[in-house]
């Protein structure tokens, strides 16, 4: 049966921070183990404004075996929480937010600077003892134009190709 996570509280202090990367490294053993699970501020927006219950949830797929778990980004609808509660289904984790804590992330990391198109949210995962986590936090990802000494992109594709 799935587990669902829907309440939160805010890690917006030092101590708080510090506690999240405590609870991570708990998990994964180190920082360089570390699997993150990112989109897109416009994406996410995109599958709350389909979402009935205008909310989206970090699905986590094998949560106890570090070598096979995995994550992906689900719209979260009205009735999920009944149909999800029957004992035959996998034992997924679905760590739930809603708009409105979204907003919080987005707000908080415009605030910092960081422009709109540019805005990812991260998904993390941590644990303590046996109680398993997610943390999501705004970030900046710019995208790299090609350019020498150490300023830009060093690699890349096109499809197709040019003639």
């Amino acid at each position: 049966m799935a587990k669902i996570f829907k309440l939160s509280s805010d890690v917006n202090t030092t101590p708080n921070a510090l506690n999240m990367q405590t609870l991570v490294e708990n998990y994964w053993g180190s920082a360089s183990a570390e699997k993150l699970f990112p989109i897109a501020l416009w994406k996410i927006q995109q599958m709350i404004a389909i979402s009935t219950a205008e909310e989206v949830a970090l699905k986590v797929t094998d949560i106890t075996n570090l070598a096979l778990v995995n994550a992906e980004w689900v719209v979260f609808e009205d009735g999920d929480e009944i149909s999800l509660s029957d004992p035959f289904r996998p034992d997924d984790y679905y760590f739930v937010i809603n708009e409105d804590t979204i907003e919080r992330i987005r707000n908080g990391a415009i605030s910092a600077g960081t422009a709109i198109e540019n805005i990812f949210i991260g998904g993390r995962i941590g644990r303590e003892a046996e109680q398993f986590f997610a943390f999501f936090y705004g970030y900046q990802c710019t995208p790299i134009l090609p350019g020498t000494g150490g300023g830009g992109a060093t690699s890349g594709i096109k499809i197709p190709p040019q003639p």
